[in-house]
Parts: C-alpha cells; structure tokens; sequence
C-alpha cells in the first residue's frame, strides 16, 4: 500500500466519522464545526487528485459563505438543546430497511467489479442488465 493509499483512507475515514458526527450531535455549534472539519478534509482530497481550482472554490463557497453563515444564524437565533423524543426509535425499522437495502447495493457492486477478486462470481451477472 502506497502512502497516498493510505492517507486517502485516513482521510475518507475521518470524513464519513464526522459527517456522522454532524447529523448526530446534539448541539448545532460543534455540528457545524465538524462541518467544516469535513469541508476541509475533502479539499485535501480533492487537492490530492490535483483538482485546485475545483478545491479553492470549495473552500470559497462552502467554507468560506455557508459555513459561516450557519454559524451566524446559528448564533443570532440562540437555539436551544433539544433532548430526543422517545419517538425516535419508531423511526428505526424503516431506516434500518433502507440502510439494508443500501448496503445489498453496495455488496453487488463490489461482486461485480475487480476490487474484491476473490468474490468475483459469475453467478451474480444474471443481477446486472448492462455489461
């Protein structure tokens, strides 16, 4: 493994571990900071695959204008800390349905192509209509 590899995976790990953390914090201050910990994580990536100017202008639009206009909004509208419903769990066997679906999805594609050669069958091409 290269160590443009393995930095890529350090930094699509951090990436997926603090937007999880963004849609999952409780307090909309340090959601919006791991935000932008996430906007700055893909333009490394994104300066890693030698697309600066697509980077800079990520770094103008998202980081510079959204970001900090949640924040202000954030800010001026002081709101407050909302503890979770009991009704959230009813919410739990549609999205775990969805999150099954999403992963099947996933699990096809990586037999259909050469990532894993070990899972490689053949027998999983009458899924797939396109070639």
């Amino acid at each position: 493994m290269s160590s443009f590899e393995f930095l890529f995976f350090i930094t699509s790990s951090i990436i997926l571990t603090s937007a999880i953390v963004v849609v999952s914090a409780k307090n909309p201050i340090h959601s919006l900071l791991l935000m932008i910990l996430v906007f700055i994580n893909v333009v490394y990536g994104l300066f890693c695959l030698e697309v600066e100017f697509l980077a800079i202008s990520f770094v103008i639009v998202y980081i510079g204008a959204v970001s900090v206009l949640f924040l202000f909004v954030v800010m001026m509208l002081n709101i407050k800390i909302i503890e979770l419903n009991n009704e959230l769990i009813h919410y739990f066997p549609i999205g775990s349905l969805i999150g099954l679906i999403f992963f099947f999805n996933i699990f096809l594609m990586l037999l259909k192509s050469n990532l894993i050669p070990l899972l490689n069958l053949n027998f999983f091409d009458q899924f797939f209509l396109i070639n």
